[in-house]
């Protein structure tokens, strides 16, 4: 990759979604096996699709607003 301007340039955080989304799509979306490839622990994985929902992820929209409210199960108490 060669970035010949700096507006060729992007952040970090979407080279880890862009990384992320083409290890998904070698291996079928398997998110098991991409942990494995990416040596990262499920629950981090996870996480970071989280994070990245509102944008195209796996080739779909995700239709959850992201400020809509979560549902208790993804919320993190005061001492987590």
């Amino acid at each position: 990759m060669t970035a010949d301007d700096v507006t060729d340039v992007i952040t970090l955080d979407e080279l880890k979604r862009r990384y992320i989304l083409r290890v998904l799509a070698l291996v079928g979306g398997n998110k098991s096996r991409a942990t494995d490839l990416l040596e990262v622990e499920r629950r981090t994985l996870y996480r970071r699709i989280e994070r990245y929902e509102g944008r195209r992820i796996l080739g779909q929209k995700c239709t959850r607003s992201p400020k809509a409210p979560q549902s208790s199960r993804w919320k993190r108490g005061p001492g987590d």
